[in-house]
C-alpha cells in the first residue's frame, strides 16, 4: 500500500542541506542530504521480489449474503520495479511496474453445487501492472498521487463475484506522511508496494523510526487485499552505502478459517540512488 530510506552522511562530512524527497511506500522513500555546497537531486532505481499466500472467497451471485461461498487457496510470487525522479526541490515523477504469478487450488473443503465453474478459478492466474505517480515531499509532510493500470482485477477485497472479471482495470494509489523521515513519522499507503501484494497489499498505515544513520523500522497494520484478514507489517530498510539500499518485509502470518497454512507475504528489494547537482 510503496518503506523509507535515509541517505547516509559520512562522519566526515557536514551536511549543508536536508530535502524531504519521499515517494511511494515508506522503503521507497527517502531524505535527500547533500554533503557539498551544491544542493543535490536524486533518481532512484527500485528492484523488489517476494511472494506468500492468501485465500479468496467467491460468490456466485455476487453478494457476501449468497448462501454458496467457495474458498481458494491462492500461493503467488511477485516482482516489481520503480524508478523515481526528483523532479524540482520537493517535486517528485516516477512509475512503478510488476507482474504477479499465482496459482489457486480449492480450499480444504470447499463444496462446489453447480454454481461455480472451478476450472474457470483454479489454475494459474498472470496479472501485469504499471503505476505512474507523482508526488510532493517537504521536511514534515509528504503527499503523492498516481493511477495503477492492470491486465487483470487486483483483489482490492477477501471476495470475488462470479464469474471471475478479467478485464483490464485502473486503480488509485498515493500516500500521506506527517513526520520526518530521519526521525520519526507517520504514514498511508494505497497500492504502492514494491511489489504491490508482497510489498504490502493494497492499504497499510503505520510508523517510521530512523533508530540509526543506517537503520530503519517500520511497523503498519494492513487491511485487506488480496488478503482475507487484516494483518500487522514489519519492514527494516539498512543504507549499505550511499547509493545501495538494501530492504525486507514481512507480513506476519494469519490464519484463515480451518485452513492449516497460514496468509503471509514477504519480500526482499534493493535501491540504487543516482546523485546529481540541483537546478
Amino acid at each position: 500500500m510503496s518503506v523509507a530510506v535515509v541517505v547516509p552522511v559520512d562522519s566526515t562530512d557536514a551536511p549543508v542541506d536536508s530535502i524531504e524527497t519521499s515517494v511511494g511506500a515508506p522503503y521507497d522513500s527517502l531524505e535527500s542530504i547533500s554533503t557539498t555546497s551544491v544542493e543535490e537531486r536524486i533518481s532512484k532505481f527500485t528492484l523488489g521480489a517476494g511472494g506468500g499466500r492468501y485465500y479468496r472467497e467467491v460468490y456466485p451471485f455476487g453478494t457476501e449474503c449468497s448462501s454458496t461461498q467457495v474458498p481458494f487457496e491462492q500461493e503467488y510470487a511477485d516482482v516489481g520495479f520503480e524508478f523515481d525522479h526528483q523532479a524540482s526541490r520537493t517535486g517528485h515523477l516516477g512509475v512503478r511496474a510488476g507482474y504477479i504469478s499465482g496459482d489457486a487450488t480449492l480450499a480444504t473443503g470447499a463444496i462446489l453445487d453447480g454454481t461455480v465453474d472451478a476450472t474457470t478459478i483454479v489454475g494459474e492466474r498472470s496479472t501485469w501492472y504499471v503505476n505512474p505517480y507523482f508526488s510532493v515531499e517537504k521536511k514534515g509532510f509528504g503527499i503523492g498521487a498516481g493511477g495503477m493500470l492492470s491486465s487483470n482485477p487486483l483483489l482490492l477485497s477477501g471476495q470475488e463475484d462470479y464469474p471471475v472479471d478479467d478485464d483490464v482495470s485502473l486503480y488509485p494509489t498515493g500516500h500521506v506522511r506527517l513526520g520526518s523521515l530521519s526521525q520519526f513519522y507517520i504514514s498511508g499507503h494505497l497500492l504502492e508496494g514494491v511489489p504491490v501484494y508482497s510489498g504490502g497489499g493494497a492499504l497499510m498505515a503505520g510508523a517510521g523510526l530512523r533508530m540509526f544513520p543506517s537503520l530503519e523500522l517500520y511497523a503498519a497494520y494492513c487491511a485487506e487485499g488480496p488478503y482475507q484478514n487484516e494483518a500487522w507489517l514489519g519492514r527494516v530498510t539498512i543504507d549499505l552505502h550511499r547509493s545501495w539500499v538494501l530492504m525486507t518485509t514481512l507480513r506476519f502470518p494469519t490464519s484463515y478459517q480451518l485452513e492449516p497454512d497460514d496468509e503471509y507475504g514477504m519480500s526482499f528489494g534493493l535501491s540504487y540512488r543516482w546523485y546529481r547537482p540541483g537546478e
